[in-house]
């Protein structure tokens, strides 16, 4: 999922509401109406154009190679035509996508929240010569 910087959010949220309805009017459930969030549509459209992107300009994606690692799968199947990682060791998978996990959290929080905290430290003044945390 693309992360935006912190000056394309307001742009984010213009784009998605002005969002003509039609944009959201399909659903795979027969039972209801669609009711799909402008934002989520806006967000899908957004990760699988720059997926495709990413994967078309991938210079390599006719060379067969065998990989050495499940690191070396991962990798290649970021810029594959087909993303699935393919790998015998089924507890080595299970190990590695909680490692992939665990280290998208933080930004997987950050982006989830409504809130953003910001620190700035002061230069210590002329007579002073300690920083300052504001």
């Amino acid at each position: 999922m693309p992360i935006p910087c912190d000056g394309n959010d307001k742009q984010l949220e213009k784009l998605s509401a002005a969002m003509p309805a039609v944009c959201r009017c399909l659903n795979n459930d027969t039972e209801k109406a669609p009711d799909t969030p402008a934002k989520i549509v806006l967000n899908t459209l957004l990760a699988k154009s720059i997926d495709a992107i990413i994967r078309s300009a991938n210079p390599l994606k006719n060379k067969c190679k065998k990989h050495d690692s499940l690191h070396d799968v991962w990798t290649a199947a970021l810029t594959a035509e087909n993303a699935q990682v393919m790998w015998a060791d089924e507890q080595e998978i299970y190990s590695f996508s909680k490692q992939l996990t665990d280290w998208s959290r933080p930004v997987d929080l950050i982006t989830r929240s409504p809130f953003k905290f910001c620190f700035r430290l002061s230069e210590p003044q002329e007579d002073e010569d300690k920083w300052r945390l504001d």
